[in-house]
């Protein structure tokens, strides 16, 4: 007798997809029909959407993998009350379906379903009783989730209920968010690349990655922790399902390097990027699809559209103000007011998010909605001031050229020897630049100078060598 030539009485009720065969020796053999087992996990919600295996709940959907259609098979199985069935499905079903060339789960249907998105001017927020629906220049609304059309994905659903309400200043969050800015501008800013991140919508003409980082830090001193960086992203964090990346041991160069992205991933965090740090490695991904690829599996192209968006936290300056550069890129700046000697819970009296009661949830909720909000309105408002410019410019080149630029390198309609300008700069500090510094990294660091300054140079060479001239601009 084979081990599934089991000698069993017969019963009234069987899942739909387990039937008896009798055999001529009268035995009776338990067995799986794969064909009503595909049959049954569609009924249960199971399809692919893009070559992703989801389970879609009315309009709620969630990804899953084969071991998740399983365990419901195994459960609805085991809820017949019939422990030899239970046996055979354990074994027989497991392979069935889990295996990784599974007809059954590859046989699934492709949904013809499709996520609700924002668009350029709508963004939609989901919590536990309501949808909150924010349209550029239009009231909030409040809608059924049986009233949309398309589906939600579940790590989109916020765990609160939510209630709407006007007055906002008396939240802690918007207290905090003026105590890090300097003034409405930089907080205008702030506020834009915060409802930035809240928007699932990615205009292909302005694909940005976020960074956040501090007004005055100078990347020579020692880094700067605790002003508030980490905190912003925890509170999109709150609303957006969000990966979090090292940003000091992470390579993006690696096949695997968004394996932990999902098709409702909507913020790739990347936290603490150093000094070397390099924004050109994120450019394909900032502007086009994602491929996702994880070990044994096959890749999944997520398209740009629903594609996360990029936010940075940052010590160090992130390099790179070219145009390239540029169009991939918006700063936030903080002030300061928060650091080593002084946190928020010294002003709010309790920790953000972890000690919050459901009025303190639903005031910050309001909050991050009024911020999207702004954004739908106004877009993103770009903050610079004369300390963020210098700071930027003695970053992405040197203390060293900064103080020779200053003191008599940087004088107007005198032509300057660029050798010399060079020995000056390896003399202050003979380690870093005795062998780094060359021509076209001083060339370029002159251009940024006169850029700053509002100036033009113009550049030449003589029977003295190289050299330049800065001119005040007509």
């Amino acid at each position: 007798m084979s081990r599934f030539e089991i000698k069993l009485p017969k019963i009234d009720r069987l899942p739909i997809f387990l039937y008896e065969k009798e055999l001529k020796n009268g035995t009776v053999k338990p067995c799986i029909s794969p064909s009503s087992l595909a049959q049954w996990l569609h009924t249960q919600g199971y399809c692919y959407y893009d070559k992703s295996l989801i389970r879609l709940n009315g309009n709620i959907a969630e990804e899953v993998d084969s071991q998740a259609a399983y365990r419901e098979a195994l459960n609805y199985v085991m809820g017949f009350g019939a422990s030899d069935y239970n046996s055979l499905f354990m074994t027989s079903g497991a392979a069935l379906i889990t295996n990784r060339n599974s007809g059954i789960i590859l046989g699934l249907p492709e949904t013809s379903n499709r996520p609700l998105l924002d668009t350029k001017t709508i963004a939609y927020k989901f919590f536990r009783n309501t949808v909150v629906k924010l349209t550029k220049d239009k009231e909030w609304q409040l809608l059924e989730y049986d009233e949309l059309d398309g589906f939600v994905w579940r790590s989109q659903i916020i765990d609160h209920d939510f209630w709407q309400h006007e007055d906002i200043d008396d939240s802690d969050f918007n207290q905090f968010i003026i105590n890090i800015s300097n003034d409405d501008e930089m907080q205008k800013s702030l506020i834009s690349g915060l409802g930035y991140l809240l928007h699932r919508y990615k205009d292909p003409s302005r694909p940005k990655a976020v960074i956040i980082q501090d007004e005055n830090l100078d990347d020579n001193g020692a880094p700067q922790g605790g002003t508030g960086k980490g905190l912003l992203v925890k509170a999109v964090a709150q609303f957006m399902p969000t990966v979090y990346e090292n940003g000091k041991n992470s390579s993006f160069d690696s096949v695997f390097a968004f394996q932990k992205v999902s098709r409702s991933t909507s913020i790739i965090s990347i936290d603490d990027a150093d000094k070397a740090f390099k924004l050109e490695q994120l450019f394909s991904v900032i502007t086009d699809d994602i491929t996702v690829e994880r070990k044994h599996q096959q890749p999944i192209e997520i398209p740009y559209h629903e594609s996360p968006k990029f936010v940075i936290t940052t010590n160090y300056t992130i390099r790179g103000r070219s145009s390239s550069f540029a169009r991939r890129r918006f700063d936030v700046y903080l002030n300061g007011y928060y650091g080593e000697h002084r946190q928020p819970v010294d002003d709010f009296g309790k920790d953000f998010f972890t000690a919050w009661e459901s009025s303190d949830w639903n005031k910050f909720y309001n909050v991050m909605l009024a911020f999207l909000d702004f954004y739908l309105t106004n877009g993103l408002i770009t903050y610079s001031s004369g300390g963020i410019k210098e700071k930027i410019l003695k970053n992405e080149t040197s203390k060293e050229f900064w103080e020779c630029m200053q003191a008599s390198k940087g004088v107007l309609n005198v032509r300057h020897s660029k050798s010399t300008l060079k020995a000056e700069i390896i003399q202050k500090n003979p380690n870093r630049f005795m062998k780094e510094l060359s021509d076209a990294v001083l060339k370029r660091w002159i251009d940024a100078y006169a850029e700053f300054q509002g100036v033009r140079v113009e550049h030449g060479r003589s029977q003295g060598g190289s050299w330049y001239e800065l001119q005040k601009v007509c």
